[in-house]
């Protein structure tokens, strides 16, 4: 039977002990380890019957010698293949020791020795295997450490995560938040003394978080930006106010002498004026009244991107698109209960404020949806990249989307 070079078997010793006798003695072609072997060369001879007996009889001599005459020339041929390709993968130290110790023990020791080789060389993979093993490991368990060291303090709104930051603390009712989305500035109102309402106007960097308040501008209660030239409109109990933020300060622009409820800024000023609650509009510094709610009362409103005014007023909650007169409403409201404010995102979506939270509107149902749970809440606004801002009664609060956070 002719046997490739590259093939390679493994010889166990003669046993002297013949209970140590297995199949694989009598097979030369059996594989340590293996539960398979190949077919026997010694069919004839080398039966299990003959290689486990124990008789003394000279016909079971007979066949123990002839099954051995049989093993040698095949055990002779399979040993040197196997000494052939192990010998190069042998260090010459190793080699010597090895030529040493045949000659002292005999051919059974060069068999031994490829065996010992095989089962070194396994221990180094499987030693190898071992150390990845554990090195694996040890990126799991690192990887959920710092998972699990994250800090998930904030809230979830449609599936986005968003990182709670407190602006601002110990002031009395922040209100009518506004962020021009050009240079990331906040501003709003807040009551100057806790028994008594007069307001001032104040701006917060929500890069650098740097608070300032407004010069020039007494009781300033409403705030709205002209996004495309990042200009702010403040309303007082003494007019509309311009500010300027090279210098920060504040001039009278519109409406002397006139208070102020609300004030918004989409193509044009717009404000309503207390206590009437009628809307006018501003053009170039001159003051109007806005034809299409003519005679509904107004205390704060906003225009979305469809041009569909949405305001509040004793009644409810309505919206009206622009050079009409019908009203739609959304949420009916006994003298504007629960309600704290009104805003447009980015988008130009329209967020109203109730003192439980902030609510979006759903145009298609003609409902508000809540968003955003907040306990006593005086007003929301959005930045530039849609992330939300909103006070409580005492402080200001900044949600930042963060999306590598696993939480």
């Amino acid at each position: 039977m002719t046997q490739s070079n590259q093939t390679k078997y493994y010889i166990s010793p003669l046993h002297s002990d013949e209970s140590d006798f297995d199949d694989s003695d009598c097979d030369p072609h059996f594989i340590p380890g293996s539960t398979s072997k190949a077919p026997s060369l010694l069919r004839s001879g080398a039966t299990k019957s003959s290689c486990s007996s124990s008789s003394s009889s000279s016909s079971s001599s007979g066949s123990d010698q002839e099954a051995e005459n049989a093993l040698n020339p095949v055990a002779s041929t399979s040993r040197s293949t196997i000494q052939t390709a192990t010998e190069s993968n042998v260090p010459s130290e190793v080699q010597d020791t090895e030529k040493e110790k045949k000659e002292q023990w005999g051919n059974n020791f060069s068999v031994n020795a490829d065996r010992n080789q095989v089962k070194w060389h396994d221990i180094k993979i499987n030693s190898v295997i071992m150390k990845l093993y554990i090195f694996l490991s040890c990126i799991v368990v690192i990887h959920g450490a710092a998972i699990s060291d994250e800090k998930c303090d904030g809230i979830t709104i449609d599936g986005v995560y968003y990182d709670k930051e407190v602006l601002k603390t110990d002031l009395d009712r922040p209100y009518s938040l506004v962020v021009d989305f050009g240079t990331n500035v906040l501003y709003f109102s807040y009551n100057l003394y806790h028994t008594d309402d007069i307001f001032k106007t104040a701006k917060i960097n929500l890069d650098t978080k740097d608070f300032a308040k407004l010069d020039g501008v007494e009781n300033g209660f409403g705030q709205t930006v002209d996004q495309t030239n990042h200009v702010l409109y403040i309303g007082t109990s003494k007019g509309i106010y311009k500010y300027n933020n090279t210098d920060n300060t504040a001039k009278l622009y519109a409406a002397h002498d006139t208070d102020i409820g609300d004030v918004y800024f989409k193509d044009e000023l717009y404000y309503s004026e207390f206590p009437s609650l009628f809307v006018y509009t501003v053009k170039d510094g001159q003051t109007e009244r806005f034809k299409d709610l003519e005679e509904t009362q107004v205390t704060h409103f906003a225009i979305d991107d469809e041009e569909d005014m949405f305001y509040v007023n004793s009644t409810g909650l309505y919206s009206q698109k622009k050079n009409t007169k019908d009203s739609v409403l959304y949420k009916e409201m006994n003298y504007g209960e629960g309600f704290r404010g009104i805003t447009t995102d980015v988008n130009g979506k329209v967020y109203i404020c109730f003192s439980d939270g902030i609510y979006k509107v759903n145009k298609h149902t003609t409902t508000v949806e809540k968003m955003v749970d907040v306990d006593d809440a005086f007003g929301a606004a959005f930045d530039g990249n849609n992330n939300i801002v909103y006070a409580n009664s005492t402080s200001l609060i900044y949600l930042k989307a963060s999306e590598n956070k696993n939480c």
